[in-house]
């Protein structure tokens, strides 16, 4: 099923050492389009918890990507309607 939640845990290498990192995802059907296209919103967040107290920086400028091709669920196969990358190839 489309719909359904993908996890993936992974160990990352900092300079104290290694710390867990979750991802979750989902696959969104019936998405939001920009002009018949899937888009995405990337801004950058940062939580730092630091002898007991928990600190957010927020970066203030973000950006917007879209796919290169209209978007269609009946074409699952066409990368270029699902992916808003850069470096499809």
């Amino acid at each position: 099923m489309l719909s359904e939640l993908i996890t993936h845990n992974c160990e990352v290498e900092t300079p104290r050492g290694p710390a867990m990192s979750l991802i979750i995802q989902r696959y969104i059907p019936n998405p939001l389009l920009i002009h018949k296209r899937k888009f995405d919103i990337r801004v950058y967040g940062m939580l730092v918890g630091h002898y007991g107290n928990l600190r957010g920086y927020f970066y203030e400028e973000g950006y917007l990507r879209t796919s290169s091709k209209e978007f269609a669920l009946a074409d699952f196969k066409n990368k270029y309607m699902h992916l808003t990358n850069d470096a499809i190839q």
